[in-house]
């Protein structure tokens, strides 16, 4: 039965056929090198390529990705947005609402994490997705106790017009 199973088997300890765990991990570096930040496109093209040039397990290509991003000091947008629904599940254990302050916060948070290669409105996209599954709500804030900061954040959002 071992004998039909091609590529990955717990025979060859997980290597693929065509290469060692270092070869496989350099390929890693090389294809993520271009960039400093990989966004959720580039990162399923180089795991796609893994899987079928090298051989890899899908969850063996994610998991030599995310090593090669910490090892090089590169990020990935799946990364980002792992880190930033950790910080917001641990909000959510102090209160069920994130102040605007702490909002802007984690906007920059992201905006650091990818290395300042993210828009500002796709990282408030991020931050509002992570507070959503953490089942954060905005806190009213400004003299109205309005949460119309929260409303407008994001990409997709149109910002009105400010007078000037």
């Amino acid at each position: 039965m071992a004998e039909m199973v091609s590529g990955n088997s717990a025979v060859d300890g997980g290597r693929s056929a065509s290469g060692n765990s270092a070869t496989i991990f350099d390929y890693m570096r090389l294809r993520a090198a271009e960039s400093r930040y990989l966004s959720k496109e580039d990162e399923w093209k180089i795991i796609d390529n893994a899987i079928f040039q090298l051989g890899l397990r899908p969850v063996d290509a994610k998991s030599y990705l995310v090593g090669a991003a910490i090892c090089d000091g590169f990020s990935t947008e799946s990364l980002v947005k792992r880190t930033l629904i950790d910080i917001a599940r641990g909000l959510r254990k102090r209160s069920d609402s994130i102040p605007k302050q702490t909002f802007e916060f984690m906007v920059e948070a992201a905006m650091g994490l990818a290395h300042n290669e993210i828009a500002r409105g796709e990282a408030e996209d991020f931050v509002k997705a992570a507070c959503e599954l953490a089942s954060l709500k905005a806190r009213r804030s400004g003299i109205l106790r309005s949460r119309r900061w929260y409303r407008q954040s994001g990409a997709g959002k149109p910002k009105q017009h400010q007078p000037e």
